[in-house]
This record gives C-alpha cells, sequence and structure tokens, in this order.
C-alpha cells in the first residue's frame, strides 16, 4: 500500500509539472513584460563620431508585476509605417533578466548614424520607431526621426 502512495504522489507531481503548476526562480508566477503592459518613449542623447545616441526607455505601466530582459527588437519606419531598412543589429553587453514593478522603468542605448550609410547613398529618414519587447511579437511605436541604416541595440538593464 505503501508503494501505491508513493505512486500516485509521483503520477500527481508530474501532472502539476506539465500542468505549469510548479515552477522555479525569484519570479514564478511572474508574467513577461507584453506590449499592452509596456509604454514606450524614445530620448535623444546626442551624438558622437558620425553616430547618433538614443535610450530606449519601456516602463510598466501596468498594475502589475511583470518579467523583463534580453534584447527588444528595433526598427525604424517611414512615415506609411513600413520598416525602412534593416532591424537594429545586437551589441554583445550583459543580458539581464530583472522585475518591473508598476512604474518601474528598462532601458537600452540605440544608435543610428548621423550622416550617411556608407553605401553612396542617400540615406533615407524615418518617421516613427517600433519597439518589440523582448520574446513577444506584439510592438509598440513612437516618433522619431534617425537616419534608417547601420542601426545597433543594446540589451535592456532596469533604469534607475
Amino acid at each position: 500500500m505503501a508503494g501505491l502512495k508513493v505512486i500516485a504522489a509521483t503520477v500527481a507531481a508530474a501532472i502539476a509539472i506539465g500542468a505549469g503548476g510548479i515552477t522555479g526562480g525569484a519570479s514564478a508566477g511572474t508574467p513577461r513584460c507584453g506590449a499592452g503592459a509596456l509604454a514606450l518613449s524614445v530620448k535623444h542623447d546626442g551624438g558622437a563620431a558620425g553616430t547618433q545616441l538614443y535610450t530606449i526607455r519601456l516602463r510598466n505601466k501596468s498594475r502589475h508585476p511583470c518579467k523583463l530582459g534580453g534584447y527588444p527588437g528595433v526598427s525604424l519606419l517611414g512615415a506609411n509605417h513600413r520598416q525602412l531598412g534593416a532591424s537594429a543589429k545586437r551589441v554583445a553587453g550583459r543580458l539581464h533578466k530583472f522585475t518591473l514593478r508598476p512604474g518601474q522603468t528598462a532601458a537600452a542605448r540605440f544608435t543610428a548614424p548621423s550622416v550617411e550609410c556608407g553605401n553612396g547613398r542617400r540615406p533615407r529618414e524615418s518617421s516613427f520607431v517600433r519597439v518589440i519587447p523582448p520574446n513577444t511579437r506584439s510592438s509598440l511605436i513612437a516618433k522619431l526621426h534617425a537616419t534608417a541604416c547601420r542601426l545597433t541595440i543594446q540589451p535592456l538593464h532596469k533604469a534607475h
């Protein structure tokens, strides 16, 4: 009879794990920060050596904590909301995973050339930036005038 109880307990644990009932880590049960929980803002931080520097900020506008970390997807859009050129290339950096409480913000450095693209053609100027939070499919859009080529993005970090 004792062996039957052990088997029953093992089966119950396997079902709970398979159903997502047991999770690990400090943020167990905390959902990812999807686009609907975030507000996007972009700040121009100036330029240097032919490159314009921007900070992308994602603020948790929901009433609940959510998980975030990694690289956001970033691309520039024309006035018609169509993508101009390639998406931003990831710059090697330390990846952080963290929980954003309501009102807290994550940030990432984004760069775009300030003059030309190096291909002999006149660069295209964007009207908007599209940001896709890590591990999601939905996007956020903000106004941004930047040169649409050779874009780079650094990993998100918790802003102070």
